[in-house]
Protein backbone atom coordinates (compact mmCIF):
# COMPACT_ATOMS: atom_id res chain seq x y z
CA UNK A 1 0.00 0.00 0.00
CA UNK A 2 1.33 2.84 -1.01
CA UNK A 3 1.46 6.22 1.52
CA UNK A 4 -1.86 7.63 1.93
CA UNK A 5 -3.89 10.81 4.03
CA UNK A 6 -6.99 11.23 5.63
CA UNK A 7 -6.31 14.86 6.39
CA UNK A 8 -7.84 16.41 3.15
CA UNK A 9 -11.02 13.90 3.39
CA UNK A 10 -11.43 14.73 7.51
CA UNK A 11 -13.78 17.83 7.41
CA UNK A 12 -16.37 15.77 5.13
CA UNK A 13 -16.12 12.89 6.68
CA UNK A 14 -17.28 14.07 10.02
CA UNK A 15 -20.15 12.17 10.74
CA UNK A 16 -23.37 13.79 11.77
CA UNK A 17 -24.45 14.47 15.10
CA UNK A 18 -27.52 13.55 14.99
CA UNK A 19 -28.90 11.00 17.34
CA UNK A 20 -31.77 8.32 16.10
CA UNK A 21 -33.91 6.37 18.69
CA UNK A 22 -34.76 2.86 18.22
CA UNK A 23 -36.99 0.23 20.33
CA UNK A 24 -35.14 -2.52 21.81
CA UNK A 25 -36.96 -4.68 19.45
CA UNK A 26 -34.86 -3.46 17.05
CA UNK A 27 -31.82 -5.48 18.57
CA UNK A 28 -30.84 -8.54 17.02
CA UNK A 29 -28.68 -10.88 18.63
CA UNK A 30 -25.66 -10.16 20.72
CA UNK A 31 -22.71 -10.75 18.56
CA UNK A 32 -19.85 -9.84 21.61
CA UNK A 33 -19.17 -8.30 24.71
CA UNK A 34 -16.84 -6.07 26.09
CA UNK A 35 -16.16 -3.91 29.51
CA UNK A 36 -18.06 -0.59 28.26
CA UNK A 37 -20.13 -1.63 25.00
CA UNK A 38 -22.03 -4.58 23.71
CA UNK A 39 -22.41 -5.16 20.31
CA UNK A 40 -25.55 -6.25 18.52
CA UNK A 41 -26.75 -7.74 15.43
CA UNK A 42 -28.61 -4.31 13.51
CA UNK A 43 -30.32 -5.89 10.30
CA UNK A 44 -28.69 -8.03 8.12
CA UNK A 45 -25.98 -6.25 6.83
CA UNK A 46 -24.78 -4.31 9.79
CA UNK A 47 -24.13 -4.34 13.83
CA UNK A 48 -24.84 -2.09 16.64
CA UNK A 49 -21.86 -1.56 19.17
CA UNK A 50 -24.11 -0.13 21.98
CA UNK A 51 -22.50 1.37 25.34
CA UNK A 52 -23.34 -0.36 28.88
CA UNK A 53 -26.34 1.53 30.47
CA UNK A 54 -23.66 2.45 33.36
CA UNK A 55 -21.53 4.14 31.10
CA UNK A 56 -21.87 8.02 32.08
CA UNK A 57 -23.71 9.25 29.26
CA UNK A 58 -21.46 12.54 28.53
CA UNK A 59 -18.92 10.26 28.09
CA UNK A 60 -20.44 8.04 26.28
CA UNK A 61 -21.71 10.96 23.61
CA UNK A 62 -17.97 12.27 23.28
CA UNK A 63 -16.61 8.48 22.89
CA UNK A 64 -19.28 7.46 20.55
CA UNK A 65 -18.43 10.72 18.23
CA UNK A 66 -14.73 10.46 18.35
CA UNK A 67 -15.20 7.11 17.44
CA UNK A 68 -17.34 7.11 14.11
CA UNK A 69 -14.76 10.28 13.25
CA UNK A 70 -11.53 7.81 13.91
CA UNK A 71 -13.71 5.35 11.71
CA UNK A 72 -14.27 7.33 8.84
CA UNK A 73 -10.52 8.85 8.94
CA UNK A 74 -9.39 5.35 9.12
CA UNK A 75 -11.64 4.02 5.81
CA UNK A 76 -10.52 7.19 3.86
CA UNK A 77 -7.44 6.46 4.18
CA UNK A 78 -7.72 2.89 2.77
CA UNK A 79 -7.50 0.59 5.18
CA UNK A 80 -9.63 -2.64 5.67
CA UNK A 81 -11.87 -1.67 8.48
CA UNK A 82 -15.91 -1.36 9.01
CA UNK A 83 -17.56 1.49 7.78
CA UNK A 84 -18.89 3.88 10.49
CA UNK A 85 -22.54 5.19 10.16
CA UNK A 86 -23.53 8.78 10.31
CA UNK A 87 -26.00 8.85 12.88
CA UNK A 88 -25.64 7.89 16.99
CA UNK A 89 -28.66 5.57 18.20
CA UNK A 90 -30.32 5.32 21.16
CA UNK A 91 -31.79 2.37 22.62
CA UNK A 92 -34.23 2.80 26.05
CA UNK A 93 -31.77 5.50 26.96
CA UNK A 94 -28.25 3.45 25.68
CA UNK A 95 -26.12 5.24 22.76
CA UNK A 96 -24.50 3.63 20.10
CA UNK A 97 -22.87 3.26 16.57
CA UNK A 98 -23.74 1.17 13.91
CA UNK A 99 -20.99 -0.38 11.63
CA UNK A 100 -20.81 -2.11 8.68
CA UNK A 101 -21.56 -5.93 9.99
CA UNK A 102 -17.97 -8.37 9.05
CA UNK A 103 -18.78 -12.13 9.39
CA UNK A 104 -15.66 -14.14 10.05
CA UNK A 105 -13.58 -15.37 13.05
CA UNK A 106 -10.92 -13.16 14.41
CA UNK A 107 -7.32 -14.35 13.97
CA UNK A 108 -7.18 -15.85 17.14
CA UNK A 109 -9.91 -17.99 17.09
CA UNK A 110 -9.28 -19.34 13.69
CA UNK A 111 -5.49 -20.15 15.07
CA UNK A 112 -7.55 -21.91 18.10
CA UNK A 113 -9.45 -23.64 15.78
CA UNK A 114 -6.82 -24.83 12.69
CA UNK A 115 -3.27 -24.48 14.34
CA UNK A 116 -1.39 -25.46 11.38
CA UNK A 117 -2.79 -22.11 9.84
CA UNK A 118 -0.43 -19.94 12.47
CA UNK A 119 2.46 -19.39 10.60
CA UNK A 120 0.56 -17.84 7.39
CA UNK A 121 -1.92 -16.06 9.87
CA UNK A 122 1.61 -14.54 11.31
CA UNK A 123 2.71 -13.08 8.13
CA UNK A 124 -0.81 -11.62 7.22
CA UNK A 125 -0.57 -9.79 10.44
CA UNK A 126 2.83 -8.21 9.80
CA UNK A 127 1.94 -7.51 6.47
CA UNK A 128 -1.39 -5.44 7.68
CA UNK A 129 0.58 -3.91 10.15
CA UNK A 130 3.20 -2.67 7.88
CA UNK A 131 0.51 -1.80 5.48
CA UNK A 132 -1.31 0.73 8.58
CA UNK A 133 2.05 2.69 9.02
CA UNK A 134 2.34 3.26 5.37
CA UNK A 135 -0.94 5.28 5.95
CA UNK A 136 -1.29 8.76 7.51
CA UNK A 137 -4.04 10.32 9.62
CA UNK A 138 -2.76 13.82 11.17
CA UNK A 139 -6.40 14.63 12.54
CA UNK A 140 -5.81 11.48 15.15
CA UNK A 141 -5.13 12.31 18.30
CA UNK A 142 -1.08 12.43 18.76
CA UNK A 143 0.32 9.33 20.55
CA UNK A 144 2.46 11.22 22.95
CA UNK A 145 -0.44 12.70 24.44
CA UNK A 146 -2.31 9.50 24.69
CA UNK A 147 0.26 7.79 26.44
CA UNK A 148 1.28 11.23 28.75
CA UNK A 149 -2.05 10.90 29.80
CA UNK A 150 -2.23 7.46 30.42
CA UNK A 151 0.96 7.09 32.40
CA UNK A 152 -0.46 9.89 34.35
CA UNK A 153 -3.24 8.18 35.23
CA UNK A 154 -1.74 4.88 36.12
CA UNK A 155 -2.43 4.18 39.83
CA UNK A 156 -0.16 1.52 40.32
CA UNK A 157 3.07 4.03 39.30
CA UNK A 158 4.90 6.16 41.64
CA UNK A 159 5.19 9.62 40.93
CA UNK A 160 9.15 8.87 40.22
CA UNK A 161 7.81 6.42 37.92
CA UNK A 162 5.95 8.50 36.34
CA UNK A 163 8.43 11.13 35.89
CA UNK A 164 11.11 8.85 34.57
CA UNK A 165 8.44 6.97 31.97
CA UNK A 166 7.45 10.80 30.71
CA UNK A 167 11.61 11.52 30.47
CA UNK A 168 11.76 8.67 28.53
CA UNK A 169 8.70 9.25 26.34
CA UNK A 170 10.03 12.99 25.56
CA UNK A 171 13.70 11.51 24.50
CA UNK A 172 11.99 8.89 21.70
CA UNK A 173 11.02 10.23 18.42
CA UNK A 174 7.49 11.00 17.40
CA UNK A 175 5.60 10.78 13.92
CA UNK A 176 2.75 11.23 11.94
CA UNK A 177 1.92 7.26 10.66
CA UNK A 178 -1.76 5.98 11.27
CA UNK A 179 -1.16 3.64 14.16
CA UNK A 180 -4.07 0.91 15.94
CA UNK A 181 -2.94 1.57 19.60
CA UNK A 182 -4.33 -2.37 20.21
CA UNK A 183 -3.24 -4.34 17.37
CA UNK A 184 -3.73 -8.09 18.32
CA UNK A 185 -4.84 -11.10 16.66
CA UNK A 186 -8.05 -10.46 18.44
CA UNK A 187 -8.64 -7.73 16.30
CA UNK A 188 -8.45 -9.13 12.97
CA UNK A 189 -11.47 -10.59 11.66
CA UNK A 190 -10.91 -13.18 8.69
CA UNK A 191 -14.31 -12.60 6.16
CA UNK A 192 -15.00 -13.60 2.98
CA UNK A 193 -13.32 -10.62 1.43
CA UNK A 194 -9.99 -10.87 3.46
CA UNK A 195 -8.96 -9.40 6.75
CA UNK A 196 -10.35 -6.79 8.70
CA UNK A 197 -8.80 -4.48 11.36
CA UNK A 198 -11.58 -3.58 14.18
CA UNK A 199 -11.54 -1.91 17.09
CA UNK A 200 -9.50 1.60 16.15
CA UNK A 201 -10.80 3.79 19.49
CA UNK A 202 -7.47 3.79 20.22
CA UNK A 203 -5.85 4.52 16.79
CA UNK A 204 -3.28 7.86 16.90
CA UNK A 205 -0.83 8.98 14.52
CA UNK A 206 2.72 8.91 15.83
CA UNK A 207 5.65 6.38 15.80
CA UNK A 208 5.01 3.01 14.04
CA UNK A 209 7.45 1.21 16.41
CA UNK A 210 6.00 2.54 19.54
CA UNK A 211 3.19 0.73 17.63
CA UNK A 212 4.74 -2.18 17.52
CA UNK A 213 6.17 -1.88 20.86
CA UNK A 214 2.11 -2.13 21.84
CA UNK A 215 1.69 -5.37 20.20
CA UNK A 216 4.77 -6.71 21.45
CA UNK A 217 3.63 -5.54 25.23
CA UNK A 218 0.22 -7.55 24.89
CA UNK A 219 2.50 -10.77 23.78
CA UNK A 220 4.83 -10.69 26.52
CA UNK A 221 2.11 -10.08 29.11
CA UNK A 222 -0.68 -12.51 27.47
CA UNK A 223 -1.54 -15.74 29.33
CA UNK A 224 -4.37 -18.11 28.43
CA UNK A 225 -6.67 -18.59 30.82
CA UNK A 226 -5.56 -22.08 31.64
CA UNK A 227 -4.15 -24.51 34.86
CA UNK A 228 -2.46 -27.45 33.26
CA UNK A 229 1.48 -26.28 32.76
CA UNK A 230 1.86 -28.66 30.29
CA UNK A 231 -0.84 -26.77 27.88
CA UNK A 232 0.45 -23.43 29.11
CA UNK A 233 4.19 -24.23 28.05
CA UNK A 234 2.61 -25.01 24.73
CA UNK A 235 0.47 -21.91 24.25
CA UNK A 236 3.31 -19.78 25.47
CA UNK A 237 5.41 -21.49 22.69
CA UNK A 238 2.66 -21.18 20.24
CA UNK A 239 2.29 -17.56 20.62
CA UNK A 240 6.42 -17.41 20.94
CA UNK A 241 6.59 -18.97 17.04
CA UNK A 242 3.51 -16.40 15.92
CA UNK A 243 5.28 -13.43 17.20
CA UNK A 244 8.53 -14.33 15.38
CA UNK A 245 7.05 -14.87 12.27
CA UNK A 246 5.15 -11.54 12.63
CA UNK A 247 7.88 -9.66 13.39
CA UNK A 248 10.14 -10.99 10.35
CA UNK A 249 7.15 -10.25 7.74
CA UNK A 250 6.48 -6.93 9.48
CA UNK A 251 10.63 -5.98 9.14
CA UNK A 252 10.52 -6.76 5.61
CA UNK A 253 8.43 -4.11 4.62
CA UNK A 254 9.45 -1.38 7.05
CA UNK A 255 12.65 -2.47 8.70
CA UNK A 256 13.46 -0.82 12.21
CA UNK A 257 16.52 -1.26 14.76
CA UNK A 258 15.22 -3.72 17.72
CA UNK A 259 17.21 -1.05 20.36
CA UNK A 260 14.51 1.50 19.30
CA UNK A 261 11.48 -1.08 19.79
CA UNK A 262 13.32 -1.99 23.41
CA UNK A 263 13.28 1.40 24.35
CA UNK A 264 9.58 2.29 23.86
CA UNK A 265 8.57 -0.81 25.73
CA UNK A 266 8.75 0.09 29.34
CA UNK A 267 6.57 3.54 28.18
CA UNK A 268 3.82 1.24 26.94
CA UNK A 269 4.47 -0.80 29.54
CA UNK A 270 4.07 2.06 32.12
CA UNK A 271 0.73 3.57 30.32
CA UNK A 272 -0.73 0.17 29.83
CA UNK A 273 -1.26 0.29 33.34
CA UNK A 274 -3.58 2.99 33.85
CA UNK A 275 -6.23 -0.33 31.92
CA UNK A 276 -5.96 -2.17 35.37
CA UNK A 277 -5.98 -5.40 33.55
CA UNK A 278 -6.43 -7.97 36.73
CA UNK A 279 -3.18 -9.92 36.62
CA UNK A 280 -0.85 -7.88 34.84
CA UNK A 281 0.45 -5.19 37.15
CA UNK A 282 3.68 -7.36 38.03
CA UNK A 283 5.14 -8.37 34.91
CA UNK A 284 3.94 -4.40 33.89
CA UNK A 285 5.96 -2.96 36.75
CA UNK A 286 8.99 -5.24 36.12
CA UNK A 287 8.95 -3.74 32.33
CA UNK A 288 9.25 -0.44 34.13
CA UNK A 289 11.54 -0.82 36.06
CA UNK A 290 13.87 -0.64 33.21
CA UNK A 291 13.69 3.00 33.14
Amino acid sequence: MTRQTAAAASDQLTPARSTVTAPADHLGPLLGAGRTAEVFGWGATHVLKLYRAEMPRAWVEDEVRREARIAHLVTAAGLPAPVAGGALVEVEGRLGIVYTRMDGPSMLDAMAQQPATASVLAITFGDLHAAMHGCSAPALPAQRATLTHAIDHAPALTAPQKQRAQQRLAQLTGGDALCHGDFHPGNILLTAQGPVIIDWVTACRGNPVADVARTTLLFRIARAPVEDEALQAAIDQARQHFYAAYISAYQKRRPFASAHLDAWLPVLAAARLSEQIDGEEEPLLEMVGAL
